[in-house]
């Protein structure tokens, strides 16, 4: 995930972020953000896995940090799903002491912007990880609005929903997640707007539009399908049960595309700069 996923999508993101967004087109910007989106995702993800696997070898049973975020189908189950432990770190230690949702409507709304603009604060002494943070804060009150405030009783008695519509949950979350990047990743307030220019200006295909397009399918995709995988298993180690043929062909996989295909540069952890 760091290597083969992250640092190949980190040059396409980290060129679509630098230069003049007037040069871009629409599809240029999109999937910038598409490659930034993968980015941040094998790397965080993969540094966690990385913290997680070093520390069973020395006994300790961490918790799973990343749970297939991109499959989410609502904000609430984006951040259950994605840095779960700044997640329940910012719900117990920020969103519950504030009086989280036990004081009406108006309260329960304010205690969740400020819990997401504090988490967006945390990344940064920047406008553009504030308003990252808010933006979530936002959409989380937004659906809390519409949908209202889950319960037990409500989720047991909520019928699964169709494919069709899971599908499109989850493709209107990725992308708003995706629109949320564009400030996380943003130099600054004024950066992130001329790309957003951009990326609702001319919508031509470039020669860079179809070699970045074909670089996200090739890296991303395997893993992409190897997670509709798990999602549909609802087992995260379900990789395990199979028969060792299967997992063999799976981890030469792996191992093949680490020493067929790394990254033209290599990069540091994006988390360490937090």
């Amino acid at each position: 995930m760091k290597v083969v996923i992250a640092d190949n999508m980190a040059w396409l993101a980290n060129y679509i972020f630098r230069v003049e967004p007037a040069t871009l087109n629409g599809p240029d910007v999109l999937l910038g953000v598409y490659a930034f989106a993968f980015q941040i995702y094998g790397d965080f993800a993969g540094y966690s896995a990385i913290a997680c696997g070093t520390a069973c070898w020395l006994g300790f049973d961490l918790i799973m940090n990343f749970r297939r975020p991109y499959f989410s189908t609502d904000p609430r189950d984006f951040w259950s799903r994605w840095h779960i432990s700044l997640s329940t770190w910012l719900r117990d230690y920020l969103y519950i002491p504030l009086g989280g949702n036990r004081h009406g409507t108006w309260i329960t709304n304010k205690n969740l912007l400020i819990t997401m603009l504090l988490g967006g604060l945390w990344h940064g002494a920047s406008w553009t990880y504030v308003i990252w943070g808010g933006a979530h804060g936002l959409w989380l009150i937004l659906h809390r609005w519409i949908c209202g405030q889950p319960t037990k009783t409500r989720k047991n008695l909520q019928s699964p929903i169709s494919t069709g519509l899971r599908l499109t949950k989850i493709l209107v979350t990725f992308h708003v997640v995706c629109l949320t990047w564009v400030f996380f990743r943003a130099e600054s307030f004024g950066h992130a707007q001329n790309l957003l220019h951009a990326l609702f200006s001319s919508w031509s295909i470039s020669s860079f539009t179809l070699t970045t397009a074909s670089l996200i399918l090739f890296f991303v995709a395997p893993w992409i399908l190897f997670e509709v995988w798990l999602e549909r298993r609802k087992d995260d180690f379900a990789l395990l049960q199979l028969y060792w043929p299967w997992r063999a062909i799976f981890y030469s996989f792996i191992v093949l595309m680490l020493l067929f295909f790394p990254p033209p540069a290599p990069s540091e952890f994006i988390y360490f700069q937090f």
